[in-house]
């Protein structure tokens, strides 16, 4: 079985990263923030996202998922909504398939008071 790794929770610097994770025998890794967390796929420094394309490109490391943070929003907040769905969502796309991912992790939204009560624990 191969493991993959978030490689933010190694560093969130990229080359540090994927260095003390190839100690660790990691080759595959989830991309979420880059530099800072204020750096999240698919906003990540452009210069970021070209060394990640390369070193999937040359088989260095393997991406097996990208993770955006959307949609942990509430269901009523319809812009937001909108926006990560118009915006964000498919700059993320586009990012997954630079770097050959192929999932797309986020979160589920919330639904707030209007939540149906059979789905109440």
């Amino acid at each position: 079985m191969e493991l993959a790794i978030l490689s933010d929770e190694i560093s969130l610097d990229l080359n540090e990263a994927f260095r003390f994770g190839e100690e660790f025998g990691f080759k595959k890794y989830e991309i979420r923030c880059m530099d800072d967390y204020g750096h999240r796929i698919p906003d990540l420094r452009p210069e970021r996202m070209d060394r990640l394309e390369e070193l999937v490109g040359n088989g260095s490391i393997e991406v097996t998922a990208v993770t955006p943070g959307v949609f942990k929003i509430d269901a009523s907040d319809t812009d937001r909504v909108r926006a990560e769905l118009e915006d964000i969502l498919p700059r993320t796309c586009e990012a997954a398939k630079r770097l050959k991912a192929p999932r797309i992790i986020t979160f589920g939204v919330y639904a707030g008071t209007r939540c149906p009560t059979r789905y109440s624990r």
